[in-house]
């Protein structure tokens, strides 16, 4: 592990830990507390984990948009059309695979729907929760809307710019998929997404499906 002596400018000295190190740490205990492998003595360890973990994601998403584009929300005069520039391409990229397996089968397990037949399709809803919880938490509207217009038959994360775009959009898949293998099912994990990705004032929540999923 990666333990580190600093001074503190208060005086003395404290032992630090690499950031990587404490990420990789705060999502075993996210996933060991969903999937109820913690014993009664260490899941108050989980809980503490699970609420840490939204909270970094939240602030860590927050200062990845503010380094990957520079944008700020109080419109500056060309602010938009810069935006604009640094996340979409000019031209769609060919289809790759940019959502895995593992991100579907988190998603599928919220709602006991087990993914893995290749020729049967997903629920709805599953769509649904990738627009609010993967596009819309961390790219703004007017660049969704933008990608639509200009879009035919393409995915959005084709439109989605090398560096900046493709950035953003597998930073938050890797986070939503971490909170929805600790969540215990649907309402557990839009309350999560709610807590680490919602600002002050602004709401992402969705209408969940009368019955559940069939």
């Amino acid at each position: 592990m990666a333990v580190f002596e600093v001074d503190m400018p208060s005086g003395g000295t404290a032992n630090w830990v690499d950031h990587e190190v404490l990420r990789s740490i705060i999502k075993a205990g996210i996933v060991a507390h969903g999937q109820g492998k913690l014993t009664k003595h260490q899941e108050h360890i989980g809980q503490r984990c699970v609420h840490l973990g939204s909270a970094l994601i939240g602030v860590g998403l927050v200062a990845l948009i503010d380094e990957a584009t520079g944008y700020q929300y109080a419109r500056e005069p060309n602010a938009l059309q810069d935006l604009i520039s640094k996340l979409i391409r000019e031209e769609a990229r060919d289809w790759d695979r940019r959502f895995h397996p593992t991100y579907y089968q988190a998603i599928c397990k919220l709602f006991g729907f087990h993914y893995g037949n290749q020729h049967r399709a997903l629920p709805s809803i599953v769509g649904k929760i990738t627009e609010t919880w993967i596009y819309k938490a961390v790219v703004p509207s007017e660049i969704v809307e933008e990608i639509r217009a200009r879009k035919k038959s393409e995915k959005l994360h084709q439109w989605l710019t090398d560096d900046a775009g493709l950035r953003l959009l597998e930073k938050q898949i890797d986070a939503v998929t971490t909170l929805a293998k600790s969540s215990v099912d649907y309402r557990d994990f839009e309350a999560r997404c709610t807590q680490a990705f919602c600002k002050p004032g602004q709401q992402l929540s969705m209408i969940y499906p009368q019955g559940g999923v069939q």
